[in-house]
């Protein structure tokens, strides 16, 4: 029933044009400031759950710099 009124009360809105969601493009401000970091960790042969855990990041995120850094 809930979940009826919600997907609603969000189709009303979207066709109102309130947008949901980041901005295409923005990224996390505070996950700039852990590259270094989680390059580091990485380096250490540290576990993506241990990195996770310890800089408050998601696994994606880990994930993403590692195949940037290929």
């Amino acid at each position: 029933m809930f979940v009826n009124q919600t997907k609603a009360g969000i189709d009303k809105a979207k066709a109102n044009g309130i947008k949901f969601g980041r901005k295409n493009g923005s990224t996390n401000k505070k996950t700039a400031k852990k590259v270094e970091k989680i390059e580091i960790y990485l380096k250490a042969k540290k576990s993506y759950d241990w990195i996770s855990k310890e800089l408050s990041v998601s696994k994606k995120t880990i994930s993403d710099i590692k195949k940037f850094l290929s």
